[in-house]
């Protein structure tokens, strides 16, 4: 799946870090959520440039331990977070950097045990979730009423991956079975709303990650310069040097209690008319 990049003139980039700029929709009191397939900011290039990525495939962030990963992934989870609609999955949670979403997170994994049982459970109800898709489909065909809806988003954070895997093992079967449910998640979920964002220490990006991730986030190793990535997108091979946005704490709970608000009201019940 491709995922395009688009860009937005605008006045030479500040000094990193880079404001987000979704944060002006936020404190709009009309603002009523970014809808799921709405492209989402995720900072400047270096000549002054917003990027936009598109949010219809999963992502992969990835480089050594340090240069911003989580930093970019806590952004990706406010994006997310703005869909009332859209359920949020928050795994490998064990450092505490993703504690200000918790009261978002329909799972909230920050255990290895704990996350390794949330991804086979996902891998699974991909699976039952699709044999009941194809019945519905085969249905809806049969009385010739088309396409059936497209389910609300699932955002899947992992932060960590490679943690993870060293934890349990690299070699050992219950590493082997995470990586298989993460091909799943990548190869079938999309159609179904599954999305899934992983970050990774690897400083190089393994095969079978390049084929199945729709976006890439490629941090290098320069710490002088936090938040400095690249955008790839397989298939284009688009590259660009980016100052990822950030949001500070103060900003991050602004987000996640407007995020709490929208979903309030999408849940309360409609008035019944007199």
């Amino acid at each position: 799946m491709i995922v395009t990049v688009t860009e937005t003139a605008v006045a030479p980039a500040p000094a990193s870090p880079v404001r987000w700029n979704h944060l002006d929709q936020v404190r709009d009191p009309g603002f009523t959520g970014l809808a799921a397939d709405a492209p989402r900011h995720v900072g400047n290039t270096t000549d002054g440039n917003h990027v936009h990525v598109a949010t219809a495939g999963s992502k992969l962030i990835y480089g050594p331990a340090g240069v911003g990963k989580t930093v970019a992934l806590d952004v990706d989870i406010a994006g997310a977070a703005l869909d009332p609609a859209a359920r949020i999955v928050l795994l490998g949670a064990w450092r505490g950097e993703l504690e200000a979403w918790r009261p978002l997170a329909e799972t909230y994994a920050d255990t290895i045990d704990d996350t390794t049982q949330a991804l086979l459970a996902l891998d699974a109800e991909v699976e039952e979730r699709a044999r009941a898709r194809n019945a519905a489909l085969r249905a809806r065909a049969e009385r010739d009423q088309g396409e059936i809806p497209a389910p609300p988003a699932t955002w899947i954070f992992l932060d960590e991956f490679r943690s993870l895997e060293l934890e349990l093992g690299e070699r050992s079967a219950a590493a082997a079975g995470l990586r298989m449910a993460l091909l799943d998640l990548l190869e079938h979920g999309p159609r179904l709303g599954y999305r899934l964002v992983l970050t990774d220490m690897r400083v190089r990006m393994q095969p079978w990650m390049e084929s199945l991730f729709g976006q890439v986030q490629k941090f290098g190793p320069n710490r002088t310069t936090p938040g400095l990535s690249t955008i790839h997108v397989p298939g284009k091979l688009a590259r660009r040097p980016l100052l990822g946005a950030y949001l500070s704490p103060s900003e991050r709970v602004e987000v996640g209690l407007t995020a709490l608000r929208l979903r309030a009201a999408q849940a309360a019940p409609v008035p019944k008319a007199v």
